[in-house]
Parts: structure tokens; C-alpha cells; sequence
């Protein structure tokens, strides 16, 4: 048994998914049962927000994402068709009727996931009749009928625990799954998504339940030593530690998510990154890799706090921000009263708003104009705070610096007109320095 989840780059045309049909094939022929995770076809989540949005003004329209859905189905031989026709339509009068509700109202938080996951529930529908059409037995399945069961944190959810047990019993199937990725279903059965990276966390979740592999295809090779849109010379990572990768994902890098790799790391299981249109590259993350990488954050912010509660009690005040998904990246300064925390620009103005609720007598400011570069790896331990040096006498102001625990990572706090310079010069360091 194998999980494999195809994102939603890789599904913008028929050619796209008969490619999906040729992974099942190649699966089904070394007696491997593969369950597919899919994305929503592209472009379609985000024109399902903009839709949401024009809901509450100027009168939503379908039109567009109805044309680009029954476009994937017209191939189809007739008697597929014609049942994939009438679930389609009936997931967009569905659709059509929560817009409905929306219009002249507000947009909460439990609405727009809800509108949000048709999106993923229509490429189910139309994956598992192109896999039908092709001979397979296949099925859509989504949240509490795939066993996937969630928090209740709208836009950002988390699956339980006690999902794996109905995974899989729901799971254990003589079909082919086609689970829609990215959400689940609360205990209240409301709509929840998983918010960035949601699909890699719905396939690695199940691949950890199942105790399988699995192979997260992307229209990119896996990832890289750098961002290569910032370094020409970057390569494929072939093979990284669970550790490594996580600290990768949380400092920069967008192939995958944190929260992806930490069922995999649990279950220590394989995940396999590789390119849908060329899958003979790609990256195994698993228990043993070694890699060095440099990963890069433009937008960030220095967050100073000085606050009434002592250094000993300001873990609880991290453990308020964590609660609404807010993890400082750095702490570089921390003394009787005083802190200062690098996060995210975005997360900046409720971050500011929890401190104050936590302390009330906290005073805080933001320093903006700041972005963060990060070497992640064994080489770092060795060679990390030498190459702080390298970076001066390559002219690059460097604001802050830091290590972390582990002693496997070094963050560098520069402008952020200097993320790309220090960014291919930590590439260099580590890669053609001696």
C-alpha cells in the first residue's frame, strides 16, 4: 500500500490526469494498492475566495470554475459521464446555495472553509471517474468518511489522533480511495481546513495511520539546497533527516509544510517529494538523511516586548501565542523584563493583541524591514558561526544571530533588500567554501 497525493499545479488539464491514471497503473502492476490525495484543480481554491468575497457585494458567479469542471468530464465514456455530470452538479447547487446564505451577511470563519472545500471535493469526484473510466474501481471520499476528524480551528486545523483508527477501518477498502485533501470534519461535523500545505498533511497523516509510504507529487524535483529562484546553483536534496526538513519547512521553505512531515516523523515512514512531471528526481525525507540548505523568509518583523511577567514566566506567554499558531522564529534578545521575538510580518498584529491580553501592563513595538536566512544542517554545528564572519566581510549587515538547541541551524537576521545576497552567500559558504 502506498498514499499518494497529487497537488494542485499538477492538475490544470485531462493530460494532467491521465498521468494520475498512469501512477495508479504503474502501482497496481508491483501489486501496490495506491490511495490518492488530490488537491482542487488549479487555480480553483483561489477563485472559490474570490467568489466567497464577491458574495457579500457585487453577487457571486460560477459560471467560469462550472465551465472549467464539466470541461474534465466531456471525454468521459457515457454512462461515467453522465453520473459524474449529475455529482458535479449537484456539489454546485450545494455550493451555489452556501454562497446564497453568504450574500448580504458576514463571511465567518466555519463558512468559508465550507466553501472552500469544493474545490478539493470536485477533483475527487472527477479523479475517481477518470479512474473508473479506465477500468479501476475507485471511490471520492472526504473528511469523516475518509476518517479524517479535526479540531475545530477554522482555517488552520489540525486532525486528531483518534482519526487513525477510522482511517483505517474507512480506508480498508477492495477500491481504490480518492480522498479530497485539505480539510476534515469537526465532532460538531463542520467543515475545517487545514490551512497551508493541508493536502501533504491529509496524505502523511494517512500514510502514518497505514504505517506506508508516501509520495507527494509536486511540480517541482523535491527540495533544494536554496531557494533557485535566489540561487542558480541550487540542487535537489536526494535524502533529509525528519529534523532537518521540519526546520527547513518552518523557516522558509514552501515544497512542503511542518506540519506535513511531523506524522511521517512520528510513524517514521518515508515521504518522498518528486516532480509529476518528471518523478525520476526527487527528495526522500526518512529517519537517517544528511543535507545542508540555506532556506529564506523576506517578511519579517522584530516583535520588542517589555513586559511585567518575569523570564521564567515568559514560556507561558509563548505557550498564548502558540495557541493561536504564532511561533516566534527567533528570540534574539531576553533579559529581566524585556524580550524580542522575529516572527512573521503577518502574524505581528495578533501577536500583539494576545501579548496584551495575557499582560495587560505589556508594552510592545514592531521593527519591521527584516528577513531571515537559515543554514539547516550537520555541516552547520561545525562551520555555523564562522560563516557570520563570511557574510560581514562580504559587506552584509548582519541585525541579529542565533542558534539553535540542536546546534544544527544558524538564523541570520538581515534587511530585507540583503535576504537574496546573504541568502546565496550562506549557499556559497557551505557549498564551495573551505
Amino acid at each position: 500500500m502506498i498514499v499518494v497525493k497529487i497537488g494542485g499545479s499538477c492538475l490544470s488539464n485531462k493530460q494532467d490526469i491521465r498521468r494520475v491514471i498512469e501512477i495508479v497503473e504503474k502501482n497496481m502492476e508491483k501489486r501496490v494498492k495506491p490511495i490518492l490525495v488530490v488537491s482542487a484543480f488549479k487555480g480553483v481554491t483561489d477563485e472559490l475566495l474570490a467568489q466567497a468575497q464577491n458574495a457579500l457585494t457585487a453577487g457571486f458567479d460560477l459560471e467560469k470554475m462550472e465551465k472549467l469542471h464539466y470541461e474534465f468530464i466531456e471525454d468521459l465514456s457515457p454512462q461515467i459521464k453522465a453520473e459524474t455530470e449529475r455529482r458535479v452538479k449537484a456539489l454546485f447547487e450545494e455550493l451555489r446555495r452556501l454562497l446564497l446564505g453568504v450574500s448580504g451577511s458576514v463571511l465567518s470563519s466555519s463558512s468559508k472553509d465550507r466553501i472552500v472545500s469544493y474545490g478539493e471535493k470536485l477533483a475527487a469526484e472527477i479523479v475517481a471517474a477518470y479512474l473508473n473510466n479506465s477500468g479501476f474501481e475507485a471511490k471520492p471520499l472526504w473528511d469523516k468518511d475518509a476518517g479524517i476528524i479535526t479540531n475545530s480551528n477554522f482555517g488552520n486545523g489540525s486532525i486528531l489522533d483518534e482519526s487513525k483508527d477510522r482511517i483505517r477501518r474507512k480506508l480498508d477498502t477492495s477500491y481504490i480511495p480518492v480522498v479530497a485533501g485539505f480539510f476534515g470534519r469537526d465532532k460538531e461535523g463542520k467543515t475545517v481546513t487545514l490551512g497551508r500545505g493541508g493536502s501533504d498533511y491529509v496524505a502523511t497523516f494517512i500514510a502514518a495511520a497505514l504505517n506506508c509510504e508516501v509520495t507527494l507529487f509536486k511540480d517541482v524535483d523535491g527540495l533544494m539546497t536554496a531557494d533557485p529562484k535566489i540561487v542558480k546553483t541550487a540542487s535537489t536534496i536526494e535524502k533529509i533527516n525528519y529534523s532537518d526538513a521540519l526546520e527547513l519547512a518552518y523557516y522558509g521553505s514552501k515544497v512542503i509544510h511542518e506540519k506535513a512531515i511531523i506524522p511521517a516523523m512520528k510513524a517514521q515512514i518515508p515521504v518522498r517529494i518528486t516532480n509529476f512531471y518528471s518523478p525520476d528526481k526527487g527528495t526522500i525525507i526518512c529517519d537517517g538523511g544528511e543535507a545542508t540548505a540555506i532556506s529564506s523568509l523576506s517578511n519579517v518583523v522584530k516583535l520588542n516586548l517589555f513586559s511585567s511577567l518575569k523570564v521564567a514566566n515568559i514560556a507561558s506567554l509563548l505557550s498564548g501565542l502558540n495557541a493561536f499558531e504564532i511561533n516566534p522564529l527567533l528570540l534574539t534578545k531576553a533579559s529581566r523584563h524585556e524580550i524580542s521575538l522575529v516572527i512573521k510580518e503577518s502574524e505581528a498584529d495578533i501577536a500583539q493583541r494576545t501579548i496584551r491580553e495575557i499582560d495587560r501592563k505589556a508594552n510592545t513595538n514592531v521593527e519591521k524591514g527584516f528577513g531571515l536566512v537559515t543554514a539547516i544542517g550537520s555541516n552547520v554545528r561545525e562551520k555555523g558561526m564562522s560563516a557570520s564572519k563570511f557574510l560581514f566581510d562580504k559587506g552584509i549587515y548582519v541585525n541579529a544571530i542565533a542558534r539553535s538547541a540542536t546546534g544544527r541551524n544558524l538564523c541570520v537576521v538581515v534587511n530585507r533588500e540583503d535576504v537574496p545576497t546573504a541568502t546565496q552567500a550562506l549557499h556559497d559558504f557551505f557549498y564551495t567554501h573551505t
